[in-house]
């Protein structure tokens, strides 16, 4: 939910990498950039961490962030020594 300073109105975007619910808000973000790295962090070949970006542009550069919300859908599969598939969501309220 974004503030804009010079009416004082709220208004709330949305952005999803899934059509159908992308097709159906009325307002979209501009652009969402999600990334992701993981690490080792005992030097043991095998990832101990992964870590998740999601760069949001504002809607316009006034606007003011007043609230946000964001659910991430994960798949997750190792190989190797273990075999393993993992499907979770996360949320996070800002």
């Amino acid at each position: 939910m974004f503030l804009d300073p010079a009416t004082n109105e709220l208004s709330t975007y949305g952005f999803s990498t899934v059509s159908s619910i992308k097709n159906s808000q009325t307002s979209l973000l501009p652009s969402v950039t999600v990334s992701s790295t993981s690490r080792d962090t005992n030097v043991d070949s095998i990832n101990d961490q992964v870590n998740i970006t999601a760069r949001i542009l504002k809607p316009q550069s006034s606007f003011l962030l007043q609230e946000l919300t964001l659910i991430a859908a994960l798949n997750y599969t190792t190989e190797g020594s273990l075999d393993l598939t993992m499907e979770t969501l996360a949320t996070a309220s800002i």
